[in-house]
């Protein structure tokens, strides 16, 4: 199943919409001011067209940009920009099992937390890969909280963040 967010309307509430419909959800060209969290369940593959896709976060928001909850979930080729918000991580996988996560080809900056957070009870082969995160309150890519097992994080470049470029607060297990 594919799906144009445009087609569910031009809201925060309507992508969420779209989300909530799982499969191929795809972000065209263009810039997305959201002002709460859109929420990717399992199964669900959202992408755009590059650094031409800008999921920005609205002015004063204290949310997560994204936040991945499930198994399944691929988030490649776009842009997240939290330079007008005041709280929250770019991406947070979250939840209590976040297993087979793929996130490929973002451009992640100015956020005011975490740039990709994984902070599930258990992160288990999640991927990071060709990302570039930069600008961040806190760290770029973080392991907070719970159980990692078998993340890796590939040819990612992360840089001009406050706390650290690469965090592990929790317990891991065959992180590469």
């Amino acid at each position: 199943m594919s799906h144009n967010v445009l087609d569910f309307g031009n809201t925060t509430e309507d992508w969420n919409r779209a989300l909530a419909e799982g499969g191929d959800v795809y972000f065209p060209a263009g810039n997305y001011w959201v002002g709460t969290s859109l929420h990717v369940g399992s199964g669900t593959r959202v992408h755009g067209a590059g650094s031409a896709t800008v999921i920005h976060q609205a002015r004063e928001s204290r949310n997560h940009l994204l936040r991945l909850d499930g198994s399944g979930i691929t988030i490649e080729d776009l842009s997240i920009n939290g330079s007008e918000g005041l709280g929250g991580h770019g991406i947070a996988v979250a939840g209590q099992n976040a297993t087979d996560i793929l996130l490929r080809n973002l451009d992640v900056s100015a956020i005011s937390s975490d740039g990709i957070s994984l902070a599930a009870t258990i992160s288990q082969n999640v991927r990071v890969m060709d990302c570039t995160v930069r600008g961040c309150g806190l760290a770029g890519i973080t392991v907070r909280s719970g159980t990692a097992i078998n993340c890796k994080f590939i040819g990612n470049t992360v840089s001009n963040t406050r706390e650290m470029n690469l965090g592990v607060t929790a317990q891991v297990q065959n992180m590469v």
